[in-house]
């Protein structure tokens, strides 16, 4: 948590608000709330992954932290950062991590807005993203191809 509150962030404004989640129940009803509306996706791939039996927001994560913004101007930007500084430290603690945004999707629906109560998240912020931490299966699943030609070089 001290690598995300320390994250780099516009002109020291920090305006963030990190909620711990261990409650696997909670996970669980994040996770019915988001198969709903995956379900309802006009893509086939979102459909696909929801429908499987095993579908699980977090990844099967015992703990996720949810960053939540103030929505000013910067807060999305230094979120992020304070999101990566997390993944990254829990990396060197031996831990892997999954940056997402699914899981809050569901709190963006008037019909889910219990979950946001139940997460004591405080009144003006919005939920960004999540990052599941936990112990990696022995086999992940393999890492898409990453993009050539993604960089160039001004001199």
């Amino acid at each position: 948590m001290k690598c995300g509150i320390y994250a780099a962030t516009g002109i020291g404004k920090q305006p963030w608000h990190f909620t711990v989640l261990q409650n696997r129940e909670l996970m669980d009803r994040i996770t019915a709330a988001n198969r709903e509306l995956m379900l309802k996706s006009p893509t086939e791939a979102v459909k696909k992954w929801a429908s499987q039996p095993a579908f699980d927001s977090w990844h099967g994560a015992l703990i996720a932290i949810i960053v939540s913004s103030d929505g000013s101007q910067y807060a999305t930007m230094d979120c992020a950062n304070a999101t990566q500084n997390m993944a990254v430290a829990a990396k060197s603690l031996g831990l892997g991590s999954c940056y997402m945004a699914a899981p809050c999707v569901a709190f963006r629906q008037s019909e889910h807005k219990d979950l946001l109560e139940a997460l004591g998240i405080p009144e003006g912020y919005t939920p960004l993203v999540a990052l599941a931490v936990g112990y990696t299966a022995e086999d992940p699943i393999p890492r898409v191809p990453r993009k050539e030609n993604s960089v160039n070089y001004v001199r």
